[in-house]
């Protein structure tokens, strides 16, 4: 009997476009992918993402090629007049520092996370996954049938903009894409639901409803639909009434079939069928961007469609260069360490030699680069000979085990070979058996890889950590922006720095690089200088905390990671002049941040202790605080007058050189989205991320609490600085404010800094119980009208230094906010 669409199996509808160079369709009717896919984080709206979630598979295990089924590299994007949709749980990108790359303002779904390792608790130690899902623009209630995987790191595709052309409908999704050459693309993925299932036909309907683009054009999906150009021979001369209308619009219109012709996708005991399709329309045949478009059967973890594996090149069709990582969960720690020994003398005595010599200043300078230079060397070749390297492509899971690897591996090839064997016409009841049995293993396997994991992770956890971990299961929502506006000792996991060594690498052969590193620190702090090698930085945007706009360069933070050798030399130069300022008073009492038994909780315990000593006097004092935040703090100290300071409070001539050469010479790349710049010289500025900086920026800033009048007290957290007065009356409190502002505003312009005009805050303290009420006046810091700063309400609050004030200082505020974010909402 001839075959129909109301024939086709019914089953839950669901399709994965992976991206522009690889398509594919992966069935949730899989129970082993379904089950054992990472716990979903909560969401407001479980019903809406179910689709996505469940077509998380087994198969994102596997890494692929460089047009894997993990998708494309968003690594930024730009926004469309026609990219309205609704926001899902999407992580904003960072801005980008690529001509043709801006941050995306589609709806995506996903967070991104750490490597697969957890080096801290705020980040669910589990969602090492990091693509990005698109969904259609559906109306609430109505779930997806087609989602679209975007791989963030790996590919020079970008998306560029959710078109709403197919607002509404829940079979079809079109994403723009950009090369990093400037090539653009359309992805179109499909669902048509066969006869019987809601909506039938709606899919290939809507397909045929959209404009004709001149760009090229990627359509894949699940079809369901028997048309002679496509179908399986056994499935010939069965065109349907949708499949022949289909097929007259796709010749029409002069598009080309991806696939070989009777290509099978899908296999039953009544035979394959071709119901995944891929379809490229005439502007992309013509640039020759097809390198391949095959059916991939090996790929399978367990679905009963077969993936699509689609391949484009654009440009040059130059292949896709993968960075390789080190993989330290691997690590021969013992072949490290006897790797370094064996090779310690060969290349590091010749120049450990001269240090102990001696020489003139010159050479000892010329000798410490030397060394620093081969100690980075022999050190990397160790790393190289002891831990492997794998390629990052942004997917696996951490709790991922040899064990998991081998089950899969094995249910793949019996169905594979249970697949061979229904094609033939046969039915085999053993292999069907075996088939289950294998889908059964490795389902324990995979659960009980998880299982484990998630125990071992809570074993960790210590004290108030617990409040940390709650992150893991509250479902986040993050929403995307436009694109970005222009504007004028080590811990043993963190990022390491450009010669990709790591504090753990450091640790685990201590026993091998102690007398070397110890030789070339007693060199550099005698001689004051600091090797020239451990002057290149790397730099990572990171979001800042707190719920600010991604749409601003402001809202980014850029960290140094820097060489780890020269971290340990910076930590040993940080303890001595957190020594010196203490021993010597070089810094402020009142300035609570970068010293030892010093916290933020002592600046509110100070600051509350001035306001009730006020209100307990007899002419009950109204306490009045002005707070500010430093603009660009770190970025904005110069070398010279950075070294000037040093030298004002006194600190040890060979330590101030050691300073400068730090400052003097550095260069940074910026990373941004697995892409890294060129390295450019850095004339100003500390580096985020040094232990050095920190101590360095207190010492730089302490100047100002000389310059501020007296009467006045100045509160300050590194670059969160607060200025409280007191008085019988907020006017005259509200004037000594201005005076005191002026001159700490005049300190900073004179040593090129500045205050942020968005962050100050004022807030008055009245004394409690006094008739009648006083007026809470603001006050004005310059001529402009952003110089007006208005005053806290009596029934508001101010965020400082985490702890929140009101005028009345109850405590209702400050706990109702801490209790908020305990309870998951």
């Amino acid at each position: 009997m001839a075959p129909h669409d109301g024939q086709m199996p019914r089953r839950r509808p669901s399709v994965r476009c992976a991206s522009p160079v690889s398509l594919q369709r992966a069935s949730p009717s899989a129970r082993i992918a379904r089950r054992h896919r990472l716990p979903a984080t909560p969401s407001a709206e479980p019903t809406r993402y179910g689709t996505a979630r469940s077509m998380r598979s087994l198969c994102r295990k596997e890494s692929g090629s460089p047009a894997s089924r993990t998708g494309a590299d968003p690594s930024a994007s730009s926004p469309s007049p026609d990219s309205a949709h609704k926001p899902h749980n999407a992580p904003p990108q960072p801005p980008s520092a690529q001509p043709n790359h801006q941050p995306t303002a589609s709806r995506q779904l996903g967070k991104k996370t750490p490597p697969p390792t957890p080096t801290h608790l705020s980040t669910h130690p589990g969602r090492a996954v990091t693509p990005w899902v698109y969904l259609p623009d559906t109306p609430d209630g109505i779930r997806p049938h087609v989602a679209t995987y975007v791989r963030k790191h790996g590919l020079d595709w970008a998306p560029a903009s959710q078109t709403t052309m197919t607002k509404g409908s829940r079979d079809i999704l079109v994403l723009e894409l950009k090369h990093a050459s400037g090539q653009n693309i359309r992805v179109v993925n499909v669902y048509n639901a066969p006869a019987g299932c809601d909506h039938p036909g709606e899919g290939a309907k809507k397909l045929m409803e959209l404009p004709v683009t001149r760009s090229p054009c990627l359509v894949g999906g699940d079809f369901n639909l028997c048309h002679d150009d496509w179908a399986a021979e056994w499935w010939a001369g069965s065109t349907t009434a949708q499949a022949a209308e289909l097929g007259d619009f796709l010749g029409t219109e002069e598009w080309e079939l991806g696939l070989e012709k009777g290509s099978i996708t899908r296999m039953s005991e009544g035979g394959g069928s071709a119901l995944d399709l891929v379809f490229l329309n005439r502007p992309l045949t013509q640039r020759g961007w097809l390198a391949s478009c095959e059916v991939r059967p090996d790929l399978s973890a367990g679905s009963d469609h077969w993936p699509v594996l689609t391949k484009l090149q654009c440009g040059q069709g130059q292949a896709l260069r993968r960075e390789l990582r080190f993989r330290f969960v691997r690590a021969e720690w013992d072949k490290l360490r006897q790797q370094l020994m064996s090779q310690r003398d060969s290349l590091l005595e010749p120049a450990l030699s001269k240090l102990r010599a001696g020489r003139e200043p010159a050479s000892v300078r010329h000798t410490i680069d030397r060394l620093a230079e081969a100690m980075q060397r022999w050190i990397f070749a160790g790393m190289e000979a002891a831990i492997p390297r794998t390629a990052t492509t942004g997917q696996g899971h951490p709790w991922w085990s040899p064990e998991c690897t081998t089950a899969t591996k094995e249910l793949s090839k019996m169905e594979a070979k249970l697949a061979q064997v229904l094609s033939g016409g046969l039915v085999d009841m053993v292999l069907q058996e075996s088939v289950a049995q294998a889908r059964s293993t490795a389902k324990r396997k995979l659960a009980a890889a998880r299982r484990n994991f998630y125990r071992e992770q809570a074993g960790k956890i210590e004290g108030n950590e617990i409040f940390v971990v709650r992150k893991w299961a509250l479902g986040q929502r993050q929403y995307a922006s436009a694109a970005m506006r222009d504007s004028d000792g080590p811990a043993p996991d963190k990022a390491p720095g450009p010669d990709e060594i790591t504090g753990r690498v450091l640790r685990e052969g201590w026993s091998a690089i102690e007398e070397p590193l110890f030789v070339l620190a007693s060199a550099a702090f005698n001689e004051g200088w600091y090797p020239t090698a451990f002057r290149t930085s790397t730099l990572c945007a990171l979001k800042k905390g707190g719920k600010r706009d991604p749409a601003l360069a402001r809202s980014y933070r850029l960290i140094a990671l820097l060489p780890v050798l020269g971290k340990a030399l910076e930590k040993v130069a940080a303890n001595r002049l957190t020594w010196f300022a203490e021993q010597f008073s070089a810094v402020p009492l009142e300035q609570y941040g970068a010293m030892p038994k010093r916290s933020a909780t002592d600046a509110g315990v100070a600051l509350t202790h001035d306001i009730h000593v006020g209100w307990a006097r007899h002419d009950r004092l109204t306490t009045s605080v002005l707070f500010f935040d430093v603009v660009g703090a770190f970025d904005n100290v110069t070398p010279g007058r950075m070294v000037l300071r040093l030298w004002e409070i006194g600190v040890p001539l060979p330590l101030i050189a050691l300073v400068a050469s730090w400052l003097a010479a550095r260069v940074a790349a910026i990373r941004l989205d697995g892409e890294m710049g060129t390295a450019e010289p850095c004339a100003t500025g500390l580096p985020q991320g040094s232990p050095l900086s920190m101590i360095l920026f207190v010492l730089f800033l302490s100047p100002m609490w000389d310059a501020i009048p007296a009467g006045v007290r100045l509160f300050g957290f590194v670059d969160d600085g607060g200025l409280r007065t007191q008085s019988t009356t907020i006017e005259q409190n509200c004037r000594t404010l201005e005076q005191a502002y002026d001159a700490a505003l005049h300190w900073a312009n004179e040593n090129g800094l500045w205050f942020d005009k968005v962050k100050r805050e004022l807030i008055h303290f009245p004394p409690p119980r006094i008739k009648p009420l006083p007026k809470l006046l603001p006050v004005r810091l310059g001529p402009a009208e952003d110089d007006l700063v208005h005053r806290v309400a009596r029934d508001a609050s101010v965020r400082w230094l985490g702890i929140w004030l009101n005028p009345s200082l109850c405590w209702q505020h400050h706990d109702a906010r801490k209790q908020t974010r305990l309870v998951p909402p």
